[in-house]
């Protein structure tokens, strides 16, 4: 089936390509074809040559660049979340992936501040904390969670 490249509509990256070059991006990065099967399913005579060649033009790595970045920010990050509340809900998972998952999931609701910011959040790392010192922690994160989503 089909499926439009995601960036198409709202970037000017599209502008610089041919029908056949957004095809070759749509092959390349949404079916993870080779350069080769991408520029053949795209229609290009040669495809083993023009898979190359492509690669090499800037306007092209630009669009699979945006096309990659689109695909991040939309499907693939909501299948990452879906995975790490599977494993955090999950009853059979061990304890240190479900430790592991949450920190994922509470770095990018931003509670942690990243290695190139001055002071933590927390004062204590999840990994260093003690069972009950990780419950309330959960406690008190998930009442924020509810103020900011209520």
């Amino acid at each position: 089936m089909f499926q439009p490249l995601l960036w198409y509509y709202n970037t000017a990256v599209n502008n610089d390509l041919s029908d056949i070059q957004k095809e070759f991006v749509r092959y390349l990065v949404r079916e993870r074809c080779s350069a080769s099967k991408a520029a053949e399913n795209a229609g290009y005579a040669h495809p083993r040559q023009r898979g190359y060649e492509l690669l090499r033009k800037p306007n092209i790595a630009r669009a699979i660049r945006a096309e990659q970045q689109a695909l991040l920010n939309g499907d693939l990050t909501s299948i990452a979340f879906g995975t790490l509340k599977d494993v955090m809900q999950n009853p059979k998972s061990p304890a240190n992936a479900k430790v592991a998952a949450s920190r994922a999931v509470l770095e990018a609701a931003g509670f942690f501040k990243r290695a190139d910011e001055d002071t933590p959040l927390l004062e204590k790392d999840p990994l260093n904390m003690t069972a009950e010192e990780l419950e309330q922690f959960v406690l008190e994160s998930r009442a924020k969670l509810n103020v900011l989503v209520n």
